[in-house]
């Protein structure tokens, strides 16, 4: 499984701070994402883009609504060619690249080596992006042979509409003079199953989420569709959520925090965006009042420990996600999962 982050995030956001990659922050629902795929059997492969210094965003061939490269980094596409060179290497190193192995003239190690091709090639290759890296995904299959992916999964992103036509160019341009008057049925059949996650708050992509599902249904490949709606917080989420960073004292002094300041209703669920309120930072640092309610309220013990940095804190996120008006979603990964193997199983 490849994965892509979204603006402002990078590969060390799936992963937790170790010996071997003390840069990374592990924040919750990233790591949650890795954790099902490891249990799962899958091989997690999380790829930084190419803009480290201004948004860290990824390179969209979908920029500006057309299907022209966005050049803002360079002359060519350095995101695509960077990541299709990361999964040369490690699926060449890991020995699944289904390419086999020089065997010389034994016999018994040929047949071997050419077992583990075959098993290499039956594995699916799947990739999930969120955000800038849900359209990066969904670029994917303009720059990489078709077939080569066996399915997508698009956290709160969609392409423009004439996806598959852009696709179609593609295919037929890199095609053989001979071989361009295939259907255009052959360049859908190709395109990868594709599963959206999106969230119920926020209508403009529900719109756009809509479009890719009619034209990709229309064209006979398979499509889901999952939506997050908001959820309220309760005393111990976010110890369950952002352990052992937050645990059960520091999340239940948050969310009194919350309740008293008005920032919470009765039954617990955000009354503002987060992205939008930054004073709750203030409120569980300094204890002032707030702006999205009446009360006073004092200020978190230990909240000064706690990661309260836009993009790299996990209070943060799971505050987004409980507004889910754009925010990475763990929960539906499973589910996820059993789609495409689903899909997968049809296929063979």
């Amino acid at each position: 499984m490849f994965i892509a982050h979204g603006c402002g995030h990078g590969a060390i956001d799936w992963w937790p701070q170790s010996e071997s990659c003390p840069k990374c922050i592990g924040l919750p629902e990233e790591m949650n994402v890795t954790l099902h795929l490891l249990l799962r059997g899958y091989s997690a492969v999380a790829v930084s883009s190419s803009d480290r210094g201004r948004s860290r965003c990824w390179q969209n061939p979908f920029a500006g609504g057309g299907g022209d490269w966005d050049y803002s980094l360079g002359p060519a596409p350095v995101d695509w060619m960077q990541v299709k060179r990361a999964l040369e290497v490690l699926l060449h190193r890991e020995r699944l690249d289904h390419t086999g192995t020089d065997t010389g003239t034994d016999t018994g190690v040929a047949a071997a080596a050419a077992a583990a091709a075959a098993a290499a090639a039956a594995l699916p290759r799947y990739a999930l992006g969120g955000s800038s890296g849900g359209g990066f995904v969904m670029g994917l299959p303009l720059v990489f042979p078709p077939g080569y992916w066996s399915g997508l999964v698009v956290h709160i992103a969609a392409a423009p509409s004439g996806l598959l036509a852009a696709y179609r160019q593609v295919t037929q341009q890199s095609k053989p003079a001979a071989a361009t008057s295939s259907s255009s049925s052959s360049a859908s059949a190709s395109w990868p199953p594709t599963l959206f996650v999106h969230m119920a708050r926020d209508s403009w992509l529900a719109g756009a989420v809509a479009a890719n599902l009619a034209e990709l249904r229309a064209e006979g490949v398979p499509v889901h569709e999952v939506r997050v709606h908001p959820q309220p917080l309760t005393p111990l989420y976010l110890a369950q959520r952002c352990g052992p960073e937050i645990d059960e004292a520091t999340s239940r002094a948050v969310y009194e925090a919350f309740r008293t300041a008005g920032y919470i209703d009765a039954r617990g669920y955000l009354r503002h965006n987060p992205r939008g309120l930054p004073s709750w930072r203030h409120l569980l640092l300094k204890g002032g009042g707030a702006a999205g309610g009446g009360g006073g309220g004092g200020g978190v013990p230990g909240a000064e420990r706690l990661r309260l940095k836009p993009e790299a804190s996990p209070l943060a996120e799971e505050l987004n996600l409980l507004y889910a008006v754009h925010e990475l979603c763990s929960e539906p990964t499973s589910a996820a999962l059993d789609w495409l193997e689903a899909q997968q199983a049809r296929r063979q």
